[in-house]
């Protein structure tokens, strides 16, 4: 505790005054002594000067101004002592308030650095909860999961066996995903897709099923959980039966673009290799496939994203921002 040792060293301050103020009343006292033996000197050393004796009224007189003078050094003395006791409680006051002053200052430094603390921790979790927020909240889109709904039919040129293959488009977030446009491609090639493939948007020269009509292109405004907006490809039967001898290779592959409940632009490119597709004993097209090496991305993952400059968009992009300071 502060508060006895500061104590102690008040006692020490006025004990120490006490022993300045009584030094320097027997240094006024010392004085007074030295200049009445200095004036009896000088009074011995003048000539004698013989002088009738003092009347009675002479000596009374005498007797009371030396009384006024003695009475006058008291008061004075006394004055001295009382400035000098007066200026060591002000500096002792002086100190105590200065000590207090300082012990407050070092509180209320403690104190704001503490709200300080306070306030970056609540602006970090605002930001955590609001990116939260944003993130688990919007739209999901992409391409339906595996496998693909297929049809069987007759290609209405050639009058051969065709697959026509439905790819759904689906939003698995928690809001509606508005401004959807989503575009598949597909085609049958002789050898797999080189790297430096560029993935672009190419015509559909497959004609369509009886009674089908092929819209690669979908928009449209999907809801929370719902699959629709469904994109058909559509293959002839001989030539999915390549696909197992090696001979022919068959992708698809397209995007989907659209806008959350934020208004923010989200993007979702995918691709997938068709490995093999043959009908069973009862008529069900067995399918597998797998994703392309590449040109399966969302978002800042993909090359061509174009992200939407604002405050809320820019949360997904950097949830988590550095601390405030």
């Amino acid at each position: 505790m502060w508060i006895p040792g500061y104590f102690r060293a008040l006692a020490e301050t006025i004990r120490a005054g006490m022993s300045e103020i009584k030094q320097a009343l027997n240094d006024q006292n010392a004085a007074i002594n030295s200049a009445t033996e200095a004036y009896a000197s000088e009074r011995r050393d003048e000539p004698r000067i013989v002088v009738a004796a003092p009347t009675e009224k002479e000596r009374e007189t005498s007797t009371t101004e030396r009384k006024k003078d003695r009475g006058v050094q008291k008061v004075i003395a006394a004055g001295t002592s009382i400035t000098a006791v007066a200026t060591v409680v002000a500096a002792i006051g002086a100190g105590i308030y200065a000590h207090i002053a300082a012990k407050q200052l070092g509180n209320m430094q403690q104190t704001y650095g503490e709200i300080q603390k306070q306030t970056r921790a609540f602006k970090s979790a605002n930001a955590i909860n609001r990116a939260s927020a944003i993130i688990s909240q919007r739209a999901y889109v992409g391409i339906a999961p595996f496998p693909y709904q297929t049809q069987s039919g007759t290609d209405r040129k050639t009058g051969e066996s065709a697959v026509l293959f439905v790819v759904g488009v689906d939003n698995s977030g928690n809001t509606p995903a508005f401004d959807v446009h989503a575009h598949i491609n597909y085609a049958p090639r002789t050898s797999k897709l080189p790297k430096n493939f560029t993935y672009h948007d190419i015509s559909v020269a497959i004609p369509p099923l009886p009674g089908m009509a092929i819209t690669p292109d979908v928009t449209s405004a999907i809801g929370a959980h719902e699959t629709r907006g469904a994109m058909p490809a559509a293959f002839r039967q001989t030539i999915l039966s390549e696909i197992d001898t090696g001979k022919t290779f068959v992708y698809l592959w397209g995007r989907v673009t659209y806008r959350d409940v934020f208004g923010c632009r989200h993007q979702t490119d995918f691709c997938t290799q068709i490995l093999h597709s043959q009908p069973n004993k009862n008529g069900q097209q067995l399918t597998a496939s797998a994703n392309c090496e590449s040109h399966n991305c969302s978002d800042k993952d993909c090359p061509e994203f174009r992200d939407t400059s604002s405050d809320v968009c820019s949360v997904e992009l950097n949830p988590f921002p550095p601390e405030p300071k």
